[in-house]
C-alpha cells in the first residue's frame, strides 16, 4: 500500500507540472556590430516603454515580435528579472559581449509572461544558472529634502490603476514636440526619457516612487530605497547629465540644441532642485542575483 500511495503521489505531482512560457521561435547570435548596447544605461527599457494596456515589448513596429541588437547579457539579464544593475553579479564579460535576438511571441501572450519568457531563453540557450543571496552594502536612501517636495500630486482621475485605452488602438505610437521629447497621449500613464546635448531628461505623469526608484538604481551604482513615505502618483520632469561614459548623441548643424548653453546638474543636485527629493548614502542588507554559470556562445538557433 505505502508503494502505491508512493506512486500515485509520484505521479500527481509530474502531472501538475506547467512547462515555463517560452517563444514561439527565437534567433540568437553574437551581435553583428559588437560593442555597442543596445540600450544606454540611463534609459533602460522600463522608462522607456509607455505604459498604455497591452501594447506589447519594447518600442517595436511588430507587437508580436521582441528584437534587441547590441544588446548585452547583462542588460537581457536585468530586463528578464526586472533588476537594476546593481543588483547582478557576474563575471566582467557579461557587460562587453553583446547579441542581436529576434523572438516570436505566442499570439495572446499577457504582457505579464514576456519576462519569463526571456527567462527561459537565458537558461535554454546561454545556459544561465544562478542563486540569490543577501549582502550588507552601500545603498542610497532617497528622502525628502529639507526644502519640501516639488513634485506635483498628478492630475490623472486614478493614476493607480490602468488608463483605458484609446478608441482604435494605437499602440506604442509617441507624437514629439519640437525638441523631439516623446509627448504621452492625454490621460495615459507613462515615463519617457530623451537623451540629448543638454543631458538626460525624463518625464514622469502619474508616477509612482517606485517607477522613479528603477531609474534611478539603472542610473546610480548601488541600490536605493525608498525614505520618503510618499505614497501617491506625481508628474515631474527631471533633467540632468548622466554618469560618465554615456555618449550624448550629436546635434544637428544649426539646430536650437547646436549652440552653447548651461550644463545639467548632476543626478543629485538635480533632484534636490527640481523634485524636492534627496539621496543619503548609507548601509543596508541587499538581495543579489549572483550569476554562476553563462555561456559567452549561445546554442544554435
Amino acid at each position: 500500500m505505502r508503494v502505491l500511495v508512493g506512486s500515485l503521489l509520484a505521479f500527481g505531482c509530474c502531472f501538475s507540472q506547467t512547462p515555463p512560457p517560452s517563444f514561439e521561435v527565437a534567433s540568437v547570435k553574437p551581435a553583428a556590430h559588437p560593442g555597442t548596447n543596445a540600450m544606454p544605461r540611463v534609459f533602460p527599457p522600463a522608462v522607456l516603454r509607455i505604459g498604455i494596456p497591452g501594447g506589447g515589448p519594447p518600442a517595436n513596429a511588430d507587437p508580436g515580435t521582441l528584437r534587441y541588437t547590441g544588446i548585452s547579457l547583462k542588460l537581457l539579464v536585468q530586463i528578464a528579472y526586472d533588476l537594476p544593475p546593481s543588483r547582478i553579479s557576474g563575471p566582467g564579460w557579461l557587460d562587453s559581449e553583446t547579441y542581436d535576438i529576434v523572438a516570436k511571441i505566442p499570439a495572446g501572450t499577457a504582457k505579464d509572461q514576456v519576462n519569463p519568457m526571456l527567462q527561459s531563453l537565458l537558461a535554454e540557450r546561454f545556459g544561465l544558472a544562478f542563486h540569490r543571496e543577501t549582502r550588507e552594502l552601500p545603498i542610497y536612501e532617497l528622502t525628502v529634502a529639507k526644502g519640501g517636495l516639488k513634485m506635483k500630486e498628478s492630475t490623472l482621475a486614478d493614476a493607480a490603476s490602468p488608463p483605458t485605452p484609446r478608441p482604435g488602438g494605437g499602440g506604442n505610437t509617441l507624437r514629439v514636440d519640437g525638441s523631439g521629447f516623446p509627448v504621452a497621449p492625454a490621460g495615459f500613464r507613462s515615463m519617457t526619457g530623451l537623451l540629448s546635448q543638454g543631458g538626460a531628461t525624463i518625464l514622469g505623469n502619474g508616477q509612482t516612487v517606485r517607477s522613479l526608484l528603477i531609474m534611478l538604481m539603472n542610473e546610480l551604482d548601488r541600490p536605493v530605497v525608498d525614505k520618503t513615505g510618499l505614497t501617491g502618483a506625481y508628474d515631474f520632469r527631471l533633467t540632468f547629465m548622466p554618469a560618465a561614459g554615456i555618449a550624448l548623441p550629436e546635434p544637428p548643424p544649426g539646430s536650437a540644441t547646436d549652440v552653447a548653453s548651461e550644463p545639467a546638474p548632476n543626478l543629485q543636485a538635480a533632484l534636490s532642485s527640481q523634485l524636492g527629493l534627496k539621496l543619503e548614502s548609507a548601509k543596508g542588507p541587499v538581495e543579489m542575483l549572483v550569476i554562476d554559470r553563462a555561456n559567452k556562445t549561445p546554442t544554435e538557433n
